[in-house]
């Protein structure tokens, strides 16, 4: 099962388990669509690579990730759909 991670977005907390993407509501948690411009360790498993104009993306369940490489290591942004 994959790890998640905590997200700082918005209000409350946000969390990343392989691509799936929850919000802390008072006393629960909703699922999310994936917020734009957060930054995540690793891609979820599925994720297919694309290239939109000589540029490389990956997408998963409707979400696009752009590459960023700093000090050695990846994350990926979720960005706008391309499509």
């Amino acid at each position: 099962m994959a790890q998640a991670f905590s997200l700082r977005f918005g209000p409350g907390r946000t969390y990343d388990r392989g691509g799936a993407f929850y919000s802390s509501v008072p006393n629960d948690y909703e699922v999310i669509s994936p917020p734009l411009a957060v930054s995540v360790r690793a891609l979820p498993n599925g994720a297919v690579f694309e290239s939109v104009n000589g540029v490389a993306y990956f997408t998963y369940g409707g979400a696009w990730y752009q590459p960023s490489y700093s000090a050695g290591r990846v994350s990926y942004m979720v960005v706008a759909n391309l499509v």
